[in-house]
């Protein structure tokens, strides 16, 4: 009987060992099926050399150099992360898009804008946004698509900023009307604006922007025959332009008192014909010498008029060519904006992959502990039961 007993133990012990090798080995597996998983590379932190970048690159916007503004500009937005290096990003693009508006290349001018456009959200101060929607709708504007130009005024009307910021999308919207020759829609917001020019802590600021509403109110008004109220504007517009001198704001009332005086006073239409020119030559802005051209011509003759067309026809085919190369610049953008989503959405995937081999990894630790806590339990157990 004991013998009996001893062998039925022998025999339960073996099965025993049998059964906890196979957890053993159970939890050997679990412990080094491990998963390689590819480490995500941590970004080199780039502030301080954007930074230095855009610091020099607005040095170059100052001084008007700007290709080689643009180009600094553009080498700090590849060193951008834009979802950490946000305002430097989007300040980067604003000043690319304002130095080519202010060239006359509009598209380029909105392929900067519209790459800024998706991280407006990230950045808490409105002042981005306001800049950026404003540029675009100037961009819409210069190239007559007044629905995309007033959207984008309006929008930057709604944004909680200064009331500085608001009288210049209001002084748009109105410039959008006149364009469109709806004059009465233009006049009633251009002579709400005219009855308070003080809206920053800056008079210079304040008067610039004051002498833009005068002359673009007295272009309304002298287009719905008021002539009178329209030289009265454009005399003070001139006035406050030349204390001290503003280049756009200049062109724009010399090419204006031009026009009036085209049929009333031939020499004096001239003279301003002349300066507009040569103004618009100042500000190397071709849309503005073109413009300006324009008004040169109503006012020449002989081999002169024969000059300003002959550069006229010129300038319209370079702006023309322009256009066309920014078209495919914009094409190219779109595709690359479409790869660069791609690989985005291609990294969110592997993150999200990675994330859920460690969660599983996780688990297998977890089972491979419990599979050994229960083999160390039962040992005890076993030996408990033999020294019966």
């Amino acid at each position: 009987m004991a013998k009996f007993k001893h062998l039925k133990n022998k025999l339960f012990f073996k099965y025993t060992l049998l059964f906890l090798s196979l957890l053993l080995a159970t939890a050997c597996i679990y412990q080094s099926d491990k998963i390689d998983i590819p480490l995500i590379e941590k970004k080199k932190d780039n502030s301080v050399e954007i930074k230095k970048l855009i610091d020099q690159a607005d040095f170059y916007f100052d001084n008007d150099n700007r290709e080689i503004a643009i180009f600094t500009y553009n080498k700090a937005i590849k060193l951008c992360d834009p979802e950490i290096n946000t305002v430097d990003y989007v300040d980067a693009l604003y000043s690319i898009a304002h130095l080519q508006y202010s060239s006359s290349n509009f598209i380029a001018s909105e392929i900067a804008a519209t790459k800024a456009m998706p991280y407006l959200k990230l950045i808490k101060n409105p002042r981005y946004s306001w800049l950026i929607y404003n540029i675009q709708g100037l961009n819409y504007l210069s190239t007559y698509n007044f629905a995309n130009a007033e959207l984008y005024f309006k929008k930057s009307l709604k944004l909680k900023t200064t009331s500085w910021r608001k009288r210049v999308s209001l002084n748009n919207i109105a410039a959008s009307y006149k364009s469109q020759k709806r004059y009465d829609e233009a006049i009633t917001i251009y002579e709400i604006l005219t009855s308070n020019i003080n809206a920053s802590k800056d008079k210079d600021i304040d008067y610039n922007n004051y002498s833009f509403i005068l002359d673009n109110l007295g272009y309304c008004y002298y287009q719905k025959k008021r002539y009178d109220e329209a030289l009265k504007c454009y005399y003070k517009a001139l006035e406050i332009r030349l204390h001290p001198k503003s280049s756009e704001g200049l062109v724009n009332s010399y090419r204006h008192l031009s026009t009036y005086f085209q049929k009333k006073d031939p020499q004096l239409a001239k003279k301003y014909a002349t300066e507009a020119l040569k103004t618009a030559t100042k500000m190397k802005s071709v849309t503005e010498i073109v413009r300006s051209l324009s008004v040169a011509i109503e006012s020449s003759e002989g081999n002169e008029l024969k000059k300003h067309i002959e550069k006229y026809i010129h300038l319209t085919d370079s702006i023309a060519k322009a256009g066309k190369m920014s078209k495919n610049q914009f094409f190219t953008m779109r595709y690359e904006s479409k790869v660069d989503k791609e690989q985005n959405l291609q990294l969110k995937a592997e993150k999200t992959e990675n994330e859920l081999q460690l969660e599983r990894h996780k688990n297998r630790n977890i089972i491979s502990y419990i599979i050994i806590v229960f083999i160390i339990g039962f040992f005890v157990i076993l030996v408990f039961y033999l020294s019966l």
